[in-house]
């Protein structure tokens, strides 16, 4: 009998070890920094869609909704940045694909595929939106170009 137990004990163990179950806190898009001249800037994660797959082909997913970028002045002060800084995008894993978008509290104005700060002045709202295989992000940063 005390061999039963045991052997019970050590398969409900092996099987609770074994569970691949994703954690839905992490679901969501890698970090990105934006690091502009000498600054390191963490812009605000915004609405995403994200979505992954265990070892045992379960999937699970979510969808973050957020306002819009444009809000983002109304919670947040702009920093200060030079026209002429170097600027470079990373992401904790590098997406497929992204772009950089303008916006105004009327909306979204202008896309690039990078932040050049030499063609924008004053204050500007910009927003990074990236893809991977497991969904998109967006992130906004509030810059005041100078």
């Amino acid at each position: 009998m005390k061999r039963m137990i045991a052997l019970l004990m050590m398969l409900s163990f092996l099987l609770v070890s074994c569970s691949d179950e994703i954690n839905t806190d992490d679901l969501k898009p890698p970090k990105l920094s934006i690091i502009i001249g000498d600054e390191t800037i963490d812009p605000v994660l915004g609405s995403y869609s994200w979505g992954e797959t265990n070892v045992f082909g379960q999937g699970v997913g979510i969808e973050a909704d957020s306002d819009l970028p444009s809000t983002i002045a109304d919670y947040q002060k702009p920093i200060t940045v030079s026209t002429d800084s170097e600027v470079s995008i990373e992401f904790e894993k590098q997406p497929t694909h992204y772009s950089i978008r303008t916006w105004d509290s009327g909306g979204q104005l202008d896309s690039y595929d990078e932040l050049d700060l030499s063609i924008h002045s004053g204050l500007n709202i910009f927003e990074v939106l990236a893809s991977w295989p497991e969904g998109t992000g967006s992130y906004s940063l509030y810059l005041d170009v100078e």
